[in-house]
């Protein structure tokens, strides 16, 4: 509020030019007042002259409010004609006024721009097309003012930073900035493309206020009208940014990036007390940003200026300023009827669609499409804060302003539920009182068990007909899911405000039943919610809910199988492109879905042969098999895990002519499976897989981008011929044993002595002995001492030659060159700076495969048994890679470096992948790199976080570029090509190499290149299937070690003596805490918390801290308790420091 009474920029500019210019007796009101009572001279029109005394009266009369706001109620009492409330201009802040496109210029500007519209104006020229063209070319001579002045004041380390670190293998030497209340930092560089990328975004730093409000909000590149909203996602220096966690906005200045986490920005905000603060944001939290709100070195210099220094509150005064002109924005929206949106989206069916962004809203009140930013930024505020309508997409709600529209029946279904709840109506003690029920019902079975001899999982016999759900029962439950969408929230939860009360409502129906509940009266969140639809048999007590936090992805992925494997008459190309066209069409906002949808079931069952008319879609022949190159005889060994179905990788060794120098050399063939000699680009196949991008690897389960139909029943995994022809794509490599590659080339082949083998077998070959075994397995539930391993049944595996490989000395021989050789491809990227290390970990697997519900069953189902939970803990003496993961890990990475080589010297666009040095002073980095092992350039984790390295993620780019940590420098960079059954992006990279193998006579449809417009549109959603799932197989196994570890501590506050071992590791032993980066405060917890890794578990957890100096530095290791585990898709360990 204390915004509101501050004058706008416009409004300041004008107040102030007047009081230099009046003589010292004449007032500024009447310097305005004799300005405005009649034309100048100088004015040609009298619109021109209302325009001018408007501007003018707005100014003098609104500077005249703020002062006497500011001097308090005495001044008006002691003046009264003199107050904005007796003016019949009064309270023109608290009328929104904002100042209009014309304000930010000079006089002779205004003059100039309005000669060149009446005069310049050709015979038959739209006059709304001109004006935009003499608007644009205004705005280019500004810019290149703004240019010439900017090129020679920013600081040369913000420019060259980005510069040195592509063209060396090392960081440049930059000056570390130090806040006046904050942690060291260093400025991000300046990309040096980003000038020419968004013109209007770099320079406008240089602009007043009120004219980076007008001039940003026109292109100059004169691009024209588009559908998209303007690019705001560029984070630099200078520009205002809006970040959010758990609905709390937090708003400032960008100015730089913390020196402990590369992805916490440091903003400039004002304080409570109106002095400034500078706050760290998580780069995920940013939802909004204006680009060039002051300059990029003006931004960085506040982080060594002391709080109350001039130019800080100048950028402050700036900052309220900003938020006059939002509010006056939001009011003018509103009375156009911003709040009805939702109702017009949904109903009309023109506009009818699940996502909207900014833009589309501003379109459907009717606004202009370039309107200003502030415009955006209060369309936005409104959107983001009305979360039961409108859902902030957080993949590219600050690079798009897009939202998720809520489905209509699913508002109505919450207008529902909430009126129940609101008038507890009999729909709501109905369910209750079921509920209580079906909890009595559940619970007299007691916990289901494990069955060691069950390969699927079955649910108990009758439910009596008295628990089947009713249809309000159903759409309570639905609601309950719901609330547990989203666990990331971006803004407050509409469904947190009414599910605790529904599990309030049903404990007291429990408990007046006769039920017990030992967590009754405690407060109700999430992690009580997944409880209660276990204890009611919606789900599994074991559900994985990071698999419900992308409901509608894997709910999807799962229908799309069942359909592509259903028994209809259709041909199977008929339903595939069905189920793209569901799958490209679907919202991550599951519609409303029958009230007696059945779940799946809880076992995942084999999938049967691929169709035979599947076959029709295929090439009816490969075009490249004239030029296929015949390996014949030549073993290529498969290496994997024995779990491992999707064999796309295989390894060869021939011998090769000497070296000039006499010394041996070698061919070594990676050989790559090849599904795109049946599928084309637009195969309904490929379509699915881009709809899926990569595999996913959970414990319980693999989520296959390809249907493992087609990928087994196709003989697409390498050694599935057992001995017949195989296609493949193979790069091969001439090396000398110093591992420099002398030559390479990338064709298609034919292989078929395949050798199918696992990591432990290679290393048994390899001369290594048996990993240590680990130091501790934890089971849930609790197998008994004399418990059989050997009993269980394991997950499908798959057949390979390891009892073979023993007597097979010309394998050994063949695998020991491949490894010596990998050693010596390894060194050389050291001696480049390549750069490795790891923590310890812990491994988890879930026996047998499960399955998840989606839907709810008309009544409760209850599990007659439990699956098999084993978390494996690490071994400190563990070494990071065994031999046999160095072997076929080295091999990839020479692949892919061969494939990129091949792209660049024939000019093909590809998706390369790229990394940054880190950014770290010279010095510095010279440690960092001193602490690895000058064999194996893997160095200590704790030293890594001792010393504040600290990478930004890699990125995808159209152009090769360097990969530092992998210690890649050179022209060609790196292309991933090795895992085209696994990952889309190796698929699409087939097609592109494949298009150089045919002669150039071969037709276009046989034969597919893309552009670089068409790579480009591919990176994009390779990126965005990244942000959104990158992470999900780590957050699954957490999930399922958390799970473990949960129950063991359950166990324990029961009785100690159930489980001997967990009580040692968990209560007696101390554990040793890592600490991960630096503590934050919650503003939800009212705690310091600090992220940090439990070594003897080998598990994250999070660190609470009662005062923040309590917490430990960051790589510092300190002695923790375990307090806690919360169970979700963003499960967390809770430990507090042991003194």
């Amino acid at each position: 509020m204390l915004a509101s009474t501050r004058p706008t920029a416009a409004c300041c500019r004008t107040a102030t030019r007047l009081a230099a210019t009046r003589p010292s007796s004449t007032s500024a009101a009447e310097e305005a007042a004799r300005a405005a009572q009649q034309p100048s001279s100088s004015s040609a029109t009298r619109k021109e002259w209302r325009i001018r005394r408007r501007v003018i009266n707005a100014a003098v009369y609104g500077n005249r409010e703020v002062e006497e706001r500011l001097a308090g109620p005495s001044s008006s009492s002691a003046s009264p004609n003199a107050g904005p409330s007796n003016s019949p201009r009064s309270s023109y802040l608290d009328q929104g006024f904002r100042p209009t496109p014309t304000r930010g210029l000079s006089s002779e500007s205004f003059d100039r721009q309005q000669k060149t519209k009446r005069s310049g104006l050709r015979p038959g020229e739209n006059p709304k097309q001109h004006r935009h063209h003499v608007a644009r070319s205004a705005l280019q001579r500004q810019l290149k003012r703004a240019a010439r002045s900017f090129s020679t004041t920013i600081s040369h380390s913000l420019q060259d930073d980005r510069l040195k670190s592509s063209s060396s293998s090392v960081a440049p030497n930059s000056s570390p900035y130090r806040g006046a209340n904050g942690p060291q930092v260093s400025p991000p560089p300046f990309p040096s493309e980003s000038f020419a990328d968004d013109e209007a975004a770099d320079v406008l730093g240089g602009v007043d206020a009120a004219g980076f409000a007008d001039l940003s909000s026109r292109s100059p590149k004169g691009k024209g009208r588009t559908d998209d909203p303007p690019e705001f996602g560029a984070l630099v220096p200078g520009c205002w940014i809006e970040s959010r966690r758990n609905g709390i906005p937090i708003e400032g200045i960008l100015c730089g990036r913390s020196d402990s986490n590369a992805r916490e920005l440091l903003i400039l905000s004002p304080s409570a007390n109106g002095e400034s603060s500078f706050l760290g944001v998580s780069l995920d939290d940013v939802t909004f940003v204006l680009p060039s709100f002051t300059s990029p070195s003006e931004a960085a210099q506040c982080l060594t200026l002391p709080p109350r220094d001039p130019k800080i509150h100048a950028l402050l005064q700036s900052l309220r300023h900003l938020e006059i002109r939002v509010e006056g924005q939001t009011r003018r929206l509103l009375n156009k009827g911003a709040k009805d949106l939702y109702r017009r989206w949904t109903s009309d069916k023109r506009t009818s669609s699940l996502s909207v962004n900014v833009s589309q809203a501003l379109s459907a009140l009717g606004e202009s499409h370039n309107a200003n930013p502030e415009t955006h930024l209060a369309m936005h505020r409104i959107l983001i804060s009305d979360p039961l309508h409108f859902l902030a997409d957080p993949i590219s709600i600050r690079t798009r302003g897009s939202f998720f529209v809520r489905p209509l029946l699913t508002k109505e279904s919450f207008e529902r539920v909430r009126g129940w709840v609101r008038e507890q109506s009999e729909e709501l003690k109905t369910f209750a009182e079921r509920a209580g029920r079906a909890r009595a019902f559940g619970a007299k079975f007691g916990p289901p068990r494990y069955n060691p001899l069950a390969t699927t999982l079955h649910n108990r016999g009758h439910i009596p007909s008295s628990l089947v759900w009713s249809s309000s029962d159903l759409e309570i439950l639905r609601f309950l899911q719901r609330t547990l969408d989203d666990e990331r929230a971006l803004q407050v939860h509409p469904f947190m405000a009414i599910a605790p009360a529904i599990i309030k409502f049903a404990d007291e129906a429990t408990v007046a039943a006769g039920g017990q509940l030992p967590y009754l009266g405690l407060d109700v969140g999430r992690q009580r919610i997944r409880a209660f639809l276990a204890e009611v048999g919606v789900v599994a007590p074991w559900e994985n809910w990071v698999v419900h936090d992308l409901d509608n992805f894997f709910g999807l992925w799962n229908r799309t199988d069942k359909m592509l494997l259903a028994n209809a008459q259709e041909p199977t190309a008929t339903r595939v492109e069905k189920a793209v066209e569901e799958a490209e069409s679907s919202a991550p906002l599951p519609a409303e879905s029958p009230a007696g949808s059945p779940a799946e079931s809880p076992a995942v069952s084999r999938p049967p042969n691929p169709p035979r008319t599947i076959k029709s879609d295929y090439y009816a022949s490969d075009a490249h098999d004239l030029v296929r190159h015949d390996f014949n005889a030549l073993a290529v060994y498969t290496i994997d895990d024995a779990g491992a179905m999707e064999l796309d990788d295989g390894i060869s060794i021939a011998p090769a002519p000497p070296t000039a120098s006499g010394s041996p050399g070698w061919w070594v063939h990676v050989h790559v499976a090849d599904p795109t000699a049946l599928l084309s680009p637009s195969h309904p196949l490929a379509k699915l897989a881009l709809a899926r991008d990569h595999s996913e690897y959970f414990p319980e389960r693999i989520w296959s981008m390809l249907p493992e139909w087609f990928v087994q029943g196709e003989k697409m995994s390498l050694g599935s011929l057992e001995g017949g022809e195989q296609r493949t794509m193979s790069i091969s490599m001439r090396v000398d044993e110093q591992g420099e590659v002398l030559e390479s080339d990338v064709k298609v082949g034919i292989v078929r002595n395949v050798k199918r083998l696992t990591y432990n077998a290679v290393n048994r070959a390899l001369g290594v002995a048996e990993s240590p075994s680990p130091s501790a397995v934890l089971t849930h539930p609790l197998l008994p001492p004399d418990f059989d391993a050997s009993a269980q049944p394991s997950n499908p595996g798959r057949q390979t030659d390891d009892s073979n490989l023993a007597s097979d000395s010309s394998s050994i021989s063949d695998l020991q060159t491949l490894h010596r050789l990998a050693a010596a491809l390894l060194q050389r990227r050291v001696d480049s700076n390549a750069l490795y290390w790891s923590f310890p970990s812990a491994s988890v697997s879930v026996t047998p495969q499960l399955s998840h519900n989606y839907g709810i069953k008309p009544r409760p189902a209850f599990p007659q048994s439990s699956p098999l939970v084993t978390l494996t803990l690490p071994s400190l003496s563990t070494a990071a890679i065994s031999p046999a993961q160095l072997l076929v890990s080295e091999m990839m990475v020479a692949a892919n470096r061969a494939a990129a080589k091949f792209s660049v010297e024939r000019g093909l666009p590809a998706p390369f992948r790229t990394q940054a040095a880190p950014v770290l002073s010279q010095s510095v980095l010279q440690q960092v790199l001193d602490c690895r092992d000058p064999r194996t350039g893997e160095a200590s984790g704790q030293d890594i976080l001792r010393l504040g390295v600290d990478f930004l993620p890699g990125s995808t780019s159209v152009d090769p570029g360097p990969h530092w940590p992998m210690g890649i420098n050179d022209e060609y960079g790196y292309l991933k090509v090795t895992s085209p059954l696994r990952r889309y992006s190796d698929l699409f990279t087939h097609w592109q190499l494949k298009s150089t193998l045919l002669p150039s006579s071969t037709s276009p449809s046989t034969s597919h290149r893309f552009t670089r417009s068409a790579v480009l549109r591919h990176i994009a959603q390779f990126d965005l299937a990244n942000k959104s799932r990158g992470r999900l197989s780590k957050h699954a196994e957490h999930f399922w070690s958390l799970y473990v570890l949960k129950h063991k501590l359950d166990s324990l506050a029961v009785s100690p003596e159930a489980d001997p071992a967990a009580a040692l590791l968990l209560r007696e032993n101390p554990l040793s805490a890592l600490s991960l980066r630096d503590p934050t405060f919650s503003t939800i917890d009212g705690i310091w918390v600090q992220p940090v890794l439990v070594q003897e578990l080998g598990i994250r957890a999070t660190l609470y801290c009662e005062k923040g100096a309590e917490a430990p530095e960051k790589g510092e290791v300190v002695n923790v308790r375990l307090e806690d585990i919360v169970l979700g898709p963003r499960s967390r360990m809770i430990v507090e420091r042991r003194y």
